[in-house]
């Protein structure tokens, strides 16, 4: 009778032979049929081998682990190897333990380094590879070859392309039939470039089948996966420069056919594009169809949309190819009508130089493609639609857009607003980041402008027109702008009907016509005509770039009021203090524009009433610095007499202060002539300043009735003061001529307000009496 084995015997006997297999490979080294092993790789690889040191195994099935392989290429794609393998592990085919002859079930390669390279006929080395392998198992199973954790490097020809494949899984098993041959492929990698930090762009996975031909061209059959990955990671692996584009993107496709010809179906999701997507699509997610086609032999990518509806507003195409083993690509982008408004949100997620204060709708039309290394490149034109520029709305009527790389060209941008037109041409370039617009208009009211010109671009306000709250623009304006600069204006145009209020003035200037130039901040005015409160008058203003430098005025009123002048002026002559500063008897500091005022020039008045006395061509020069006004060279007409002198004028206290020094030359008095030289000092407005009124000086008299007499000559020094309201003239050193006779004395106004001088010729005396307020004079004679 024969024992049977019990349960616990067999589980014994099998964990003897468990360690058996695991022990076999640390005491029986297979360096000695090294040879035969390398043999058989290249035996079945169809490619020279170099291995290691290589182990046994059977925990796995039987077969071995090779360290340190090389697996050399063929001759004509370079010296590189195709593979530098960290571990390589085999497995063998059954028949082998039966036969002399090695033959293996899978081959695993561990870690390997993979040169993917094309050489000059176009094919590509691992499409040799698989149909040597195909060749070398003629009439039996091809092996299964695995790739763990590897790198798969490009090659074209002898340059290694800048782009890669990182922690790729790869499996290829082989087609079991008679019918075909090939392999079944199962991909995951991660594209990556060699440019920049190790890692991963994006992860894709990819399924399906090589099949390989004998008399035809190898077909691929493959599914394949970009999983959610960040948009901008993905366009880094084309492009190394950030783009600044964010948010997510994943795509499947189908890809079949001959690998000369591949057909590609598929699906591409794009989310959270940041209010809008880069395509100008629309919505904060975005599902598109696309097409095309692949040739892995020229290395060549087409992808178009699909649209859903026939006439899409957009419709992408994209191109991708290799040259000397750098990928160049391209999308284009064909425009039917899309909102500029999403395209204008899309430019700006790219960092594009738009204010956010410009917004701009209607429809687009034209072509706009980018590519890799060129740039972007397209010509889109905008119907009719709006433009709002801050607060203020144009109706648009064209503009035409040329993107060169780095270069954008406005040219000729027609917008209209209910006061008129204007037209815009701009060049902006990227790189040097300069900015060259031009703004032109048959006539456009200036406030439209405030917003136009300070905020269409970002950029800084006019002169002048920054200055007027109302008017009209005729004319051409420029803005250059360069790196690290805020860049300037310049331009020449007219001002009509505008009103330019000015700091110090109680009413604006109004401008009937002006020729204006900008350049920066150097600002210019001629042929003004205005009017100011109620005079008319016609000037020059410059305004220099350098603002340590005074301003350029000069002004020519014909006819003027002394008490208009005051009114106009009287935010600057007298200012109020507040309630503290009056408490404590502060004086009030200038305001700022008064104190950084910087200005000089010459000053014309036809006619002045000055309190009912006619003074003509009134003209002199002036420089006005701060709180000090001098009015120098100063002179006067009054019938046949002049007034030459200097008026200065201080402005730093509550009250202005008043310096006239000069001569006053052939007065009418009493049927002669009378000469004042002096000093005159007041301060306050209006009827004030009559009541600090002090005056001193020298006066000359020739030719004058007194009485029955004629005084051939008269001369003294006087003093004339206000006492309560009264005028009082005291008169020194008196000299006075009277026929033959020279009389010396003095004399002035008594406490009545009568006049009365007392005068001696030797033995002989003379009293002359009479009245100076009112201006009245009658003397009398005595002896």
């Amino acid at each position: 009778m024969k024992k049977r084995l019990t349960l616990r015997q067999l589980l014994a006997a099998g964990a003897v032979l468990l360690a058996l297999a695991a022990a076999v490979p640390y005491f029986f080294s297979a360096d000695r049929y090294a040879a035969t092993i390398r043999a058989s790789l290249e035996r079945a690889l169809q490619r020279k081998v170099e291995i290691g040191k290589a182990r046994f195994h059977l925990l796995t099935g039987p077969g071995f682990s090779v360290e340190d392989v090389v697996i050399h290429d063929d001759l004509a794609n370079g010296l590189e190897p195709v593979a530098y393998v960290t571990s390589l592990e085999a497995r063998l085919h059954w028949r082998s333990l039966f036969t002399r002859r090695l033959e293996f079930s899978s081959l695993t390669l561990v870690s390997p380094s993979v040169n993917l390279t094309k050489g000059q006929d176009g094919t590509w080395n691992f499409q040799a590879l698989l149909r040597a392998i195909g060749e070398s198992q003629s009439g039996t199973a091809l092996p299964r070859i695995e790739v763990r954790e590897g790198r798969m490097n490009f090659k074209f020809g002898s340059l290694k392309a800048g782009f890669y494949l990182t922690n790729a899984d790869l499996d290829l098993s082989p087609i079991s039939g008679r019918s075909k041959k090939g392999f079944h492929i199962e991909l995951s990698a991660e594209p990556a470039r060699t440019d920049r930090a190790a890692q991963g762009f994006g992860r894709f996975n990819g399924w399906g089948e090589w099949i390989i031909a004998a008399d035809s061209e190898s077909r691929l059959d493959m599914d394949l996966e970009l999983e959610r990955s960040a948009i901008g990671e993905v366009l880094a692996l084309v492009d190394a420069r950030t783009l600044g584009v964010h948010g997510s993107v994943s795509s499947r496709a189908r890809i079949s056919g001959p690998i000369s010809n591949l057909a590609i179906t598929g699906q591409i999701r794009l989310e959270d594009i940041h209010r809008g997507d880069l395509l100008a699509f629309g919505g904060r997610e975005r599902t598109v169809n696309y097409r095309g086609s692949l040739d892995l032999i020229r290395h060549r990518l087409e992808l178009e949309t699909q649209a859903d509806a026939p006439a899409a507003p957009v419709s992408v195409r994209v191109v991708v190819s290799e040259s000397e083993g750098e990928p160049r690509w391209g999308v284009t982008a064909t425009m039917n009508g899309v909102s500029a408004a999403s395209l204008l949100d899309a430019a700006r997620q790219v960092n594009a130089p738009i204010n956010d204060s410009l917004m701009i709708d209607g429809p687009v039309f034209g072509v706009l493609g980018y590519s890799f290394p060129a740039g972007v490149q397209g010509q889109l034109s905008i119907g009719e639609g709006t433009l709002q520029a801050g607060t203020k709305t144009f109706k648009l009527d064209r503009a035409h857009l040329l993107i060169d790389g780095d270069r954008l060209q406005l040219s000729q941008a027609r917008v209209r607003s209910a006061t008129g037109e204007l037209l815009l041409s701009a060049t902006y370039d990227r790189r040097s980041e300069t900015l060259d617009l031009r703004l032109t208009s048959p006539g456009l009211a200036v406030t439209e402008l405030h917003s136009g010109s300070g905020m269409l671009f970002g950029l800084g306000g006019v002169p002048v027109l920054d200055a007027c709250s109302s008017g009209v623009f005729r004319g051409s304006l420029r803005h250059r702008r360069a790196a690290d600069s805020p860049g300037e204006w310049s331009g020449i145009f007219r001002l009509e009907k505008a009103t330019i209020p000015l700091p110090g003035v109680a009413e604006p200037l109004r401008i009937i016509s002006a020729a204006a130039a900008v350049r920066g901040a150097s600002v210019s005015l001629s042929d003004l005509t205005g009017r100011i409160g109620g005079m008319s008058l016609t000037a020059r203003f410059s305004q220099p770039a350098d603002a340590s430098h005074p301003q350029q005025l000069a002004v020519s009123i014909p006819r003027a009021d002394i008490s208009e002048l005051e009114r106009l002026f009287l935010p600057t002559l007298r200012r109020q203090r507040g309630f503290l500063a009056r408490a404590l008897r502060r004086p009030s500091p200038p305001p700022k524009w008064l104190s950084e005022r910087r200005l000089e020039g010459r000053v014309s008045i036809g006619h002045l009433d000055f309190a009912g006395v006619p003074l003509e061509q009134v003209q002199g020069t002036f420089q006005w610095k701060g709180a000090e006004v001098d009015l120098t060279s100063l002179h006067v007409k009054l019938m046949n007499s002049s007034l030459d002198g200097r008026l200065q004028v201080r402005l730093s206290g509550q009250e202005p202060q008043y310096r006239l020094s000069g001569k006053a030359r052939r007065l009418p008095f009493r049927g002669g002539q009378l000469d004042i030289e002096g000093l005159l000092e007041a301060s306050g407005t209006g009827s004030a300043l009559w009541t600090t009124l002090i005056s001193r000086g020298v006066l000359e008299a020739r030719s004058v009735a007194i009485g029955d007499e004629e005084a051939v000559a008269m001369a003294g020094a006087y003093q004339l003061s206000v006492s309560r309201g009264a005028p009082r003239l005291q008169v020194s050193d008196l000299e006075l001529t009277l026929g033959q006779e020279t009389y010396y004395g003095k004399g002035g106004s008594l406490t009545d307000g009568r006049l009365q001088f007392d005068l001696i010729s030797g033995q002989k005396a003379l009293r002359l009496v009479g009245s100076l307020y009112p201006p009245r004079f009658e003397f009398a004679l005595s002896r």
